[in-house]
Formats: C-alpha cells, structure tokens, sequence
C-alpha cells in the first residue's frame, strides 16, 4: 500500500507544482498585460493631448475694396460701365461701376467684399485685380489677412 500511497502523494504534489507554476506564469502574464495595456493608455492620452493642443482654431478675415463717387464719375467718362473682382486669379463678383460709397463703408461693406476663412496665427497675402467689361485691367494690388487684423479696406483711386 505504500507505493500506491507514495504515488498518490507525488501525483497531489505534481498537481500543486503545476497550478503553482501555472498561477505564477498566469500572475506574470497578467503584470505584462496590464502593464502593456498601461503603456498602450498613456501613449494614447499623450497622442490625443497633442493632437487636441494642435488643433487650430479658425476665424473668418474680411477685405473691403470701395472707390468713392469721383472715382465712380471717373470710371463712366472712361467708358467703363461694370467691373469684376479677381483674388488670386479667381473671378469672385461683378458689380455697376458706378456703385459708389460717399464715405469709408467701415468693415465688411464695400464695393467688393472678400471673405476667408482662415487658421488663428496664420498670415495670407493675397493679390488682387479688377478688370472692366472688356477684361481691362484697372486695379491690381496685394493685401494681407491675418487675425491681428481681421477686417481691413482698400481704397480705389482712379489714376490712368
């Protein structure tokens, strides 16, 4: 009986050793998991941090052209009759030339109005040209958005 006895024994303690062995691989995959899903959270919410300090705001910037009633005046003795605005090559609107403002119209009125929709802290240099009905070109200039000005004006002076 004893042998039988010796081997119930071993095989008790066998199966102790391999749950033993067992419970500590298990513990030790379970430090590495929680530890990977620890480091897998932080670079995540380091990631989305970052991405969120990133991200721009926008604003909308306004660039007013007008010309008063002499230049109006001036226009029609030319023969000039409509005039239509390019900004950066791009055909934006046509108008009367003889659409005119007695005084400054003040921020976002005018003759012609252009409006963007730009990134905080950002700068944007634009060029401009306004041609008449034949395609002549009678202005043409740059202008300068940015926030710290967010509505500005050019005056159009008639000077052939």
């Amino acid at each position: 009986m004893e042998p039988k006895q010796s081997v119930g024994k071993s095989l008790v303690l066998f199966i102790q050793l391999l749950k033993s062995v067992c419970f500590e691989n298990f513990l030790l995959n379970l430090h590495k998991t929680t530890f990977l899903n620890m480091k897998k959270a932080i670079i995540l919410s380091i990631c989305i941090i970052s991405a969120m300090a990133c991200t721009k705001e926008k604003f909308t910037g306004t660039h007013s052209f007008w010309y008063n009633k002499q230049t109006a005046e001036d226009l029609l003795a030319y023969g000039i009759t409509s005039l239509t605005l390019y900004i950066d090559d791009n055909q934006l609107e046509t108008i009367n030339a003889y659409d005119h403002f007695t005084v400054d119209p003040g921020c976002g009125n005018g003759n012609f109005v252009y409006t963007n929709s730009m990134f905080k802290r950002e700068n944007e240099t634009h060029v401009y040209k306004i041609k008449d009905q034949t395609d002549s070109l009678i202005w043409q200039g740059t202008f300068m958005m940015s926030q710290k000005t967010p509505c500005d004006a050019t005056t159009l002076v008639l000077s052939f």
